[in-house]
């Protein structure tokens, strides 16, 4: 019989493996709050709305009252001109801008008075024939927040405007230049009266908040409405 050999070796007793239970709750849509998501997403998305500057967005609100707007101002300015006078009364405050590389007049008058716009604005009235070389009438217009509206006239680049029997009343006047012939100053019936058979007047800018003319001839004529 074959003896074993003893090699002096003792085997270890094999280990048992030993694994702990881990629980874990199942896993389904249910779990998740869909809606919470959701709200988070468009939290998200109109946070970044604001952060972008509204760049090419018009409100029409604004943009069609202010169409509106410059539109019967138009047509209201066309209107006084085809009917051989131009009367622009200011409905507010703010007088109409008038300005004149030349005025040359005939049968020149001015005397103080009361502004027919109002009834209650002291003016210089200016009565005359004559021709205005480069004439500008400007007004603006405030909408409060909706901006600015200006509505200006333009005539007489090439050749002067003609006009007979305009009044001008004027809150302020001021020309580089004045000439006159035959001038006479009074202080008959008004308290200060100026005549003259001619007035030339250079780069002349008036404050007025009413004009009106027998009839004017307008060269040139350009009307331009713009908002600001």
């Amino acid at each position: 019989m074959e003896k074993e050999h003893d090699t002096g070796m003792t085997r270890e007793p094999e280990r048992e493996e030993t694994s702990l239970p881990i629980h874990l709750p199942p896993f389904d849509e249910e779990s998740i709050d869909v809606s919470r998501v959701e709200t988070i997403e468009t939290r998200a998305v109109a946070d970044e709305d604001e952060e972008l500057p509204p760049v090419g967005r018009t409100n029409r609100t604004v943009f069609w009252s202010v169409m509106l707007l410059a539109a019967l101002v138009l047509f209201g300015m066309l209107g006084a001109v085809e009917n051989g006078a131009i009367a622009l009364a200011a409905a507010a405050p703010v007088p109409v801008t008038v300005q004149a590389k030349v005025l040359q007049a005939t049968n020149f008058h001015l005397y103080p008075g009361i502004s027919p716009a109002d009834n209650s604005t002291p003016v210089a009235v200016n009565q005359l024939d004559g021709t205005i070389t480069d004439l500008v009438i400007s007004k603006s217009i405030s909408l409060g927040p909706l901006g600015t509206v200006t509505v200006k006239l333009e005539a007489g680049q090439n050749t002067p405007v003609s006009v007979t029997g305009l009044t001008n009343d004027a809150t302020g006047l001021q020309a580089d230049e004045g000439q006159f012939q035959n001038l006479v100053l009074s202080t008959g019936p008004n308290p200060f009266d100026q005549t003259a058979t001619s007035a030339t007047l250079t780069n002349l800018t008036i404050n007025s908040p009413y004009q009106a003319a027998n009839s004017i001839t307008l060269p040139g004529l350009t009307l331009s409405i713009t908002h600001s």
